[in-house]
């Protein structure tokens, strides 16, 4: 989950559902505001934070976006995301 407001607060709970002898660790989730690193990079580029806050946050979704078919299925909810992030401004 990324975190897009100031006033977001954020109530979720790590939560393990396996067995002793039944753990796998193959994936990764963090959560929290978007990582100042990042911004900064892209800003040195000649982006301004708020283009750059928008360019992070759609980059977050790629992993899932890209798995998506048919491809204007993908497409349109991209687009979704990306009005979305329009609005966070």
């Amino acid at each position: 989950m990324l975190v897009l407001g100031s006033d977001a607060i954020n109530l979720s709970a790590p939560l393990l559902l396996c067995g002793e002898d039944d753990v796998e660790g193959q994936h990764a989730t963090t959560t929290g505001k978007i990582d100042e690193n990042k911004l900064f990079y892209l800003m040195s580029r000649g982006i301004g934070k708020s283009e750059a806050r928008k360019l992070v946050a759609l980059a977050s979704f790629n992993s899932v976006l890209e798995k998506i078919e048919p491809d204007s299925l993908r497409e349109e909810i991209s687009l979704f995301i990306q009005e979305v992030l329009d609005d966070a401004d």
